[in-house]
């Protein structure tokens, strides 16, 4: 993709997930193990989904767009990128365990953070937030269901803002991230988007499919059906 278009629009994508997280293949309901996966290319269907685009600032205080396909975020998931690159860990863990291990460990350092952030184009909101999202896909994390509603082809990004919590209810809450039955507990901001802005005074941590290549101040946005996807 190229200036939010495809640089060629008859190009098909198919994928083999052999990752930490293997997330993204969990929203496509595509089996675990590669052989399968792999087996199934020669005949699968192409179906057009949408792609995330963030526009976010890096180290060097420039701005970067990259494009995502299944789960942007900020906060505590940034900073859960930064705990796995230094942990030796990821030679003797991988997938869920890896990924609960890093939340645990660094929910304890990672605060509560004040976001201010706009909903396509409104006013602006301020919030205190220890994790935001924006899905296209549905599990993140190593298999949090984090994003139980969201559809890779409504021209839509699912919003979820963790609110204000301490460590204790954020470890109570847990288990329903993984279950994807926590969109009503009062402590989650939910809404479906097509463009969400943030930024802070403080340091927040991006994290874009699994990699942390900078910080807000940060604009997400959705560009509908642009990706043939042949899986």
């Amino acid at each position: 993709i190229e200036n939010d278009l495809p640089v060629n629009p008859e190009a098909r994508l198919s994928f083999v997930m052999t990752g930490t997280g293997c997330d993204f293949q969990r929203s496509l309901g595509i089996s675990g193990k590669w052989q399968n996966s792999a087996a199934k290319l020669k005949d699968a269907k192409v179906r057009k989904i949408d792609v995330g685009k963030v526009t976010y600032t890096a180290a060097d205080k420039t701005q970067k767009i990259r494009y995502f396909d299944n789960i942007a975020s900020f906060g505590l998931s940034g900073a859960v990128d930064h705990c796995l690159e230094h942990s030796r860990l990821r030679n003797y863990l991988g997938g869920s365990p890896l990924f609960l291990w890093a939340t645990i460990k660094t929910v304890f350092t990672h605060p509560n953070q004040s976001i201010r952030f706009r909903i396509n184009d409104g006013p602006e909101e301020e919030i205190c937030s220890r994790l935001g999202l924006l899905a296209n896909g549905r599990y993140f994390g190593g298999a949090m269901h984090a994003a139980p509603e969201a559809e890779l082809d409504d021209g839509l990004l699912d919003l979820l803002m963790l609110k204000e919590i301490s460590v204790a209810k954020f470890l109570w809450h847990l288990p329903k991230i993984y279950k994807g039955t926590h969109l009503k507990i009062p402590e989650i901001f939910f809404q479906k988007v097509r463009k969400f802005t943030a930024e802070s005074s403080e340091q927040v941590i991006l994290d874009i499919d699994g990699e942390s290549p900078g910080y807000l101040a940060a604009t997400f946005e959705v560009l509908p059906k642009i990706l043939n996807l042949q899986i």
